[in-house]
């Protein structure tokens, strides 16, 4: 979440939750918005999500068959399918 927008999730958001960055590109193409990063070696921006939006997305079938795909070679000793179980209870609150 940003400090701006409360319900809003930025990209780190997005890869604490196991994105990774080609899925972000691929189901999020379009920012809802930004925020300034206020840090000595990173002036720029950084992108904003609706995390209702982002629910909504880890929802459908085809981000967890992309999900599915993506988890190669990441998080060894934890199974992608619990972790996109645990994805889709969180995105149905």
């Amino acid at each position: 979440m940003t400090d701006r927008y409360p319900d809003h999730l930025c990209t780190q958001d997005l890869l604490a939750r196991y994105w990774t960055r080609t899925l972000i590109v691929r189901f999020l193409p379009e920012a809802n918005g930004s925020e300034p990063v206020n840090h000595w070696a990173n002036f720029g921006t950084t992108w904003t999500f609706l995390a209702s939006r982002v629910s909504k997305i880890e929802k459908t079938e085809e981000f967890g068959k992309a999900f599915l795909r993506s988890w190669k070679g990441r998080m060894k000793g934890r199974k992608p399918e619990d972790v996109l179980k645990q994805l889709q209870a969180r995105a149905a609150r």
